[in-house]
């Protein structure tokens, strides 16, 4: 992890920002490309792919290590969603009447 803003941003919640200067954000930035996603589909790395690696001086493991860590801070929100949205759903079923409750499989 660098001392980027964007990084710091990246590794506490789901960021959209980049830093064009900064390798670990082109990762995480090239990790989201078209490109990439066409080279994961086509099971093979195509040129524009390589071509973008290229130009920022990137390893195909450093953006797939991008990759994975931008996966996991979506997982981890992910997970908080699911819960929330659990918790929500309990304390409207608690607000039910017993016959609401049948009805709306609460």
């Amino acid at each position: 992890m660098s001392d980027c803003t964007d990084c710091r941003l990246a590794a506490a919640r789901v960021w959209h920002g980049h830093f064009w200067p900064c390798s670990n954000c082109c990762a995480r930035a090239i990790a989201r490309s078209l490109p990439f996603w066409s080279s994961r589909r086509a099971g093979k790395q195509l040129p524009e792919y390589r071509a973008l690696l290229a130009a920022h001086k990137l390893t195909h493991e450093q953006v797939l290590d991008a990759r994975r860590r931008d996966w996991l801070q979506c997982l981890a929100r992910t997970d908080c969603a699911a819960q929330a949205a659990q918790s929500t759903r309990e304390a409207y079923a608690s607000t039910l009447a017993p016959e609401h409750k049948r009805a709306t499989g609460l």
